[in-house]
């Protein structure tokens, strides 16, 4: 009955921080939507890779199972991002399960369960569509299954954990060499050490993964355990600063001094060392690799049962001491921590009475790297943003991107041609959802979907090196644009100063972008030089449009047009588009401007949007806000349309200048111009 209650605990839990903004479950994380291409693509068109047409594979997500997992889903017909949520709740329970039956005592078995249902970072991990929880299940009950000698337990679990991710393989290692010492030092119980044959599946899963390669001939799996092994400074840095934070989120090392007490009195039992030894060896692999997801620290994931097993082993020392005031002492510091890790899942806010935002911000502001997803959150938007943080706020800044990006992906699926390739920071959602059409009966038909690059390098391409799986620095890179024809930056805000530009690794180009053409040079420069700003109706579920800024390349000649003309002594402005305009066009949100010029220069006169002159300097006034412009070959829109003789008469002026420009924009940024202004001599 506990464990029963302990899996709702869990389940609620998971499904409690996973959420969107009206409530709604949210969907698979961000990167899980890479294995979903690549299982589309394998299932439907016969390629296992990320472009239709390229060599790179298996290489694009480090989990090779998974990817089979989700093309078994995508065969059956099932939603996969659903399919994927529910295996790794699945294993989550499952993983309960594990740790609960570890213990034959029924108080003892308590204590995990409790400890782990109170984790935020299990319940994340459970629901958010990675590979992450099967990792935590396997490893889990191969462990169980090596201290309970439970041989083909642990020789089944063995080879998963390897094709799950390639950590997998260290820790079978690890194993193996625990039972090479058992067979030097048996165990107190004088079992029988695991026999050679219950590793013999592990092993044939390593040359199998071994066989899996790279486009340029080399072994994928041995090229990425070389990376694990061999980090430089930084990426060491990088996973100690992590590490740290998840610990201290974590709250659960608090009951570490239980167990090393016991260790240091010789009291500890075989089974809490090992548990402890495996998990420190899990967080080691973790720190080479340059540390984990501070959304929750999901890499972390497998090391909290072991962990809590072996705080489970100190507290029963603890408990067999037959001291009431030691007994008073671990219940009480076994509740306590529980109750405190279960406050990584709340947002940074006041309880009642007590005031803990100001300390819970402290707690949950990180010293290792945060991902690029958590420099867009929606309340942290000014010259002077809050400082980011790890935990609920990262999560649930992650899960907010990941909604921007299948609505993007959705709205590029319906209005971008198959060829135009797009480039971004989080190619997961956006390359998934972009080669799923709708068909008039209904139902969604996969298509090869547009080339997508991933400006961090975590999909590697062939010109560009393979980049470590393993590591949570996010670092873009505008070096692997290699022309793409859209680029996308994240929720970018076009008011922000030149000084502060949206994403860290783009602070030159950025400033170069924002600033415009020099004197001297008329296009730019820098590797932006060659794009153009544009904002798009992006809309997304339960919600209305709103304005979504992305580059776009200028070659594609997609800017609308406008035409200005006098007919009969009024001023009529039309909006057209591009001789050239590719089909489908992509909509706009635009804004008009119409300015009255003497001899060239400005005035303080505009058109404001019932035809009539106003005079308010130096603020700008828009003839058309918020305008829905989708072009096309015969495209032709009225704007707007004025008596000249009556603007004559309020305002002395010889010409007229129509403006674009992106909504959302400062008309005097050089990049908010939607197109060529169009002007008008009067009589």
């Amino acid at each position: 009955m506990a464990l029963l209650m302990a899996m709702a605990v869990l389940l609620a839990h998971a499904l409690a921080i996973h959420v969107d903004g009206f409530g709604e479950i949210a969907p698979a994380r961000e990167v899980a939507h890479v294995a979903f291409r690549l299982a589309r693509n394998w299932v439907h068109f016969g390629e296992v890779a990320w472009n239709l047409g390229e060599p790179v594979a298996w290489s694009a997500y480090p989990s090779p199972l998974w990817v089979v997992l989700s093309a078994v889903a995508e065969r059956l017909y099932l939603p996969v991002t659903f399919f994927a949520q529910v295996i790794g709740i699945l294993c989550a329970l499952l993983t309960l399960g594990a740790t609960a039956r570890f213990s034959t005592d029924r108080v003892a078995g308590v204590i995990p369960p409790l400890l782990l249902v109170a984790n935020a970072t299990l319940a994340a991990t459970a629901i958010s569509g990675t590979e992450w929880a099967a990792v935590t299940l396997f490893l889990s009950a191969a462990w169980v299954g090596f201290e309970r000698r439970r041989w083909v337990a642990m020789a089944f679990c063995l080879p998963v954990l390897i094709a799950l991710r390639p950590e997998g393989a260290p820790m079978f290692g690890f194993l193996f060499a625990l039972s090479l010492y058992e067979r030097l030092r048996p165990r107190n119980d004088r079992g029988d050490p695991a026999p050679l044959w219950s590793f013999a599946p592990g092993l044939l899963a390593i040359l199998l993964m071994m066989r899996i390669e790279r486009f340029d001939g080399a072994s994928l799996y041995v090229t990425w355990w070389q990376q694990l092994f061999t980090p430089d400074a930084a990426t060491l840095l990088d996973g100690v600063h992590s590490t740290r934070d998840a610990l201290v989120a974590w709250v659960t090392p608090i009951l570490i001094p239980f167990p090393v007490v016991a260790l240091l009195c010789g009291r500890l039992s075989g089974h809490g060392a090992r548990a402890l030894l495996m998990a420190a060896a899990w967080i080691a692999l973790i720190i080479l690799g340059g540390g984990s997801d501070p959304a929750m620290h999901m890499a972390l994931a497998p090391a909290l049962p072991l962990l809590c097993i072996g705080l489970q082993q100190g507290i029963l020392v603890a408990l067999d001491t037959e001291s009431r005031l030691m007994e008073i002492l671990a219940w009480s510091a076994l509740v306590g921590v529980a109750s405190a890790g279960a406050m990584a899942s709340r947002f940074p806010a006041d309880v009642g009475p007590f005031k803990l935002k100001d300390s819970m911000t402290k707690w949950m502001t990180p010293r290792g790297p945060m991902p690029l997803a958590a420099h867009f959150p929606r309340d942290q938007i000014g010259p002077n943003p809050a400082p980011a943080q790890q935990g609920r706020l990262a999560l649930q800044a992650e899960i907010d991107h990941t909604i921007t990006m299948r609505a993007l992906g959705i709205f590029l699926r319906d209005y971008t041609p198959e060829n135009l390739t797009i480039a971004t920071a989080w190619p997961g959602a956006t390359g998934y959802l972009a080669g799923i059409k709708p068909a008039q009966a209904g139902e969604l038909l996969p298509t090869p979907g547009n080339p997508v690059r991933d400006l961090t390098g975590r999909i590697p391409t062939m010109t560009s090196p393979i980049q470590s799986p393993f590591r949570a620095r996010e670092e873009l890179d505008l070096a692997r644009l290699q022309g793409a024809d859209l680029v996308i930056l994240g929720e970018i805000d076009p008011s922000l100063d030149v000084a502060l530009p949206p994403l860290p690794g783009m602070g030159e180009s950025w400033a170069n972008f924002l600033q415009g053409p020099s004197e001297s040079q008329s296009t730019g420069n820098g590797f932006l030089a060659s794009y153009e700003l544009v904002t798009v109706p992006l809309s997304t579920t339960g919600a209305n449009y709103r304005p979504f800024h992305m580059l776009r390349k200028r070659a594609l000649e997609a800017q609308p047009q406008l035409r200005i003309s006098l007919v009969k002594g009024r001023v009529r402005v039309e909006l057209t588009s591009a001789p050239n305009c590719p089909e489908p066009s992509m909509p706009q949100i635009l804004d008009l401007q119409i300015r009255l010029l003497k001899r060239g220069k400005n005035t303080s006169g505009f058109i404001n949007p019932f035809g009539h002159v106003v005079m308010v300097p130096p603020r700008h006034v828009l003839a058309r806000t918020d305008l829905y412009w989708q072009g096309g070959q015969q495209a032709v829109v009225r704007l707007i349309e004025f008596d000249l003789a009556e603007a004559h008469a309020v305002c002395d002026f010889d010409s007229l200048r129509a403006t674009l420009f992106n909504t959302g924009m400062r008309s005097s940024s050089p990049v908010a111009g939607a197109g060529p202004p169009a002007d008008l001599m009067t009589p």
